[in-house]
C-alpha cells in the first residue's frame, strides 16, 4: 500500500493516518546509519489501509539540518502531537546513538495512548532502556524487541484510531481483544508449537491460538484454532482451562487477554502447519525453544505445574 515520507520542517498533513518515527538519530558525520530507513520499509510492507500512510521523520531531507534549533523542536513537537501513533525505536548506544532527548519525548507522549516502545535487547546499552520499559508497561503501552513487531504495534494503534474516527487518546473503556491459546501435550511430555508466519513475533515459536470470534466461547475458539493452525482435532469439551493472561503490554498490538487451555492428545499425533503458521512441531516440554513469543513461556510453566 502507499506510504508518504515527510521530512523534518516540511508541511505536516492535517488528516489521514500517520506514524512519527521517534528515537535517537545518529551523530552527523558518524559511521552509524539511521534505523529509520528500515522502519520506513517495514511500514510500507505492513501497511494495508485504504488511505496512504504518512510517515513523519525528524531527520532532514538531504541531511540539511535546521538553521535554528527552535525550528526543529517546534516541528517535531507538532508532528508528534499530530501523528496517529508515535513509534519509539531505541537501539541504545551511548557512543553513536545517545538520543537523550528521546527520553523526554517518551515521557511527554506515553500518557497519550499513542506511543509504542521498541527496545532491542542486543543493542550496545540495553540497560539504559530499562526505565523506559518499566514506564511503558505501567501505562499499558506496547513494548517490543524487534523493529517489525514495533511497526506492527504502531499500525495497530493507527487502525484503532481510524476505526474510532478521531485523533484523540485511547478512549474509555479500554479496547480489549480476546484470544485463546492451546497447550497440546502428549502423555510422554511433548508440547505442540507453531512457528509464526506474521508479525508480531514473526518467525518465533508460539502456542497455537488466535482470536475468539464474536459470539464464540473461548473453549470452542481454542479447539478451532488448534485445528486450523496444526490440523490436530480436539473436542472443545475435552479442553481443560489453565488460566487467563491479561498483563498490559503482553502483546505489542495492544491490550490482549487470552485464555489458555490444555489438551492431552495421543503420542504420535501428526501435526501439519496451516493458516498463519509456517511450521508445526512437537517439542519436549522440558526443552522448548529458548525464546517463545508473547508470554507463552509463562503459560507453559503454569501448564507444567498443573501436570
Amino acid at each position: 500500500m502507499t506510504v508518504s515520507l515527510v521530512w523534518a520542517r516540511e508541511p505536516i498533513p492535517t488528516s489521514g493516518p500517520s506514524v512519527f518515527l521517534a528515537g535517537p538519530t545518529p551523530r552527523l558525520g558518524g559511521d552509524v546509519e539511521s534505523w529509520r530507513l528500515a522502519a520506513v520499509e517495514e511500514l510500507a510492507e505492513q501497511w494495508t489501509g485504504a488511505e496512504p500512510l504518512t510517515i513523519l521523520t525528524p531527520e532532514s531531507r538531504g541531511g540539511k539540518r535546521a538553521a535554528h534549533y527552535d525550528d526543529q523542536v517546534v516541528w517535531e513537537t507538532t508532528a508528534r502531537q499530530t501523528a496517529s501513533a508515535v513509534l519509539f525505536w531505541i537501539p541504545r548506544d551511548l557512543n553513536a546513538l545517545p538520543g537523550f532527548t528521546t527520553n523526554v519525548e517518551f515521557g511527554l507522549d506515553i500518557g497519550t495512548g499513542r506511543a509504542v516502545l521498541g527496545c532491542p535487547p542486543d543493542c550496545p546499552n540495553p540497560e539504559r532502556n530499562r526505565y523506559l520499559i518499566y514506564v511503558a508497561r505501567r501505562h499499558g503501552a506496547p513494548v517490543c524487541e524487534t523493529l517489525p513487531d514495533t511497526v506492527a504495534a504502531a499500525l495497530a494503534l493507527v487502525r484503532d484510531q481510524a476505526a474510532r474516527g478521531d485523533s484523540g487518546p485511547e478512549p474509555e473503556p479500554e479496547n480489549i481483544r480476546y484470544t485463546a491459546d492451546v497447550i497440546a501435550m502428549t502423555p510422554s511430555g511433548e508440547v505442540l508449537l507453531i512457528e509464526r508466519g506474521w508479525p508480531p513475533h514473526k518467525g518465533s515459536w508460539a502456542l497455537p491460538g488466535g482470536h475468539v470470534d464474536p459470539g464464540e466461547p473461548s473453549r470452542v475458539a481454542a479447539a478451532r484454532e488448534l485445528k486450523e493452525e496444526t490440523g490436530v482435532r480436539v473436542a472443545a469439551d475435552e479442553l481443560r482451562q489453565v488460566g487467563v493472561w491479561d498483563t498490559p503490554g503482553r502483546d505489542p498490538r495492544g491490550r490482549y487477554v487470552t485464555v489458555a487451555y490444555l489438551a492431552v492428545v495421543p503420542a504420535g499425533t501428526q501435526a501439519t502447519a496451516g493458516d498463519d503458521a509456517r511450521r508445526a512441531e512437537w517439542w519436549p516440554l522440558d526443552a522448548p525453544p529458548e525464546k517463545l513469543a508473547f508470554d507463552h513461556a509463562d503459560i507453559l510453566r503454569v501448564a507444567a505445574r498443573m501436570l
